[in-house]
């Protein structure tokens, strides 16, 4: 039987695949001006596992799917959600 933690990244392959995927996002989707970018509080609300009105969230994921800043900061919040979390 096959050990859980074999089929998982390293916490160093998971820096290099987020290093990866935030320079292909910049690159795609730059977005300097932040143009059409939901409030801060909204990413944050989502990373945080908080429930948002479903129009809301529909929107924000179809906009982070084209925004690279959006993307980060979401990114940004999720590793302070998981070092609340984990801290516990």
């Amino acid at each position: 039987m096959m050990d859980e933690r074999e089929d998982q990244f390293s916490e160093e392959d998971e820096k290099f695949f987020g290093r990866l995927f935030d320079a292909l996002m910049e690159r795609a989707y730059p977005n300097h001006d932040r143009i059409g970018c939901p409030d801060s509080r909204i990413l944050r609300d989502l990373a945080f596992r908080r429930k948002v009105a479903p129009e809301i969230f529909e929107e924000t994921l179809t906009h982070m799917m084209e925004c690279a800043p959006c993307c980060q900061q979401a990114r940004a919040y999720v590793d302070e959600y998981r070092q609340i979390t984990e801290g516990k």
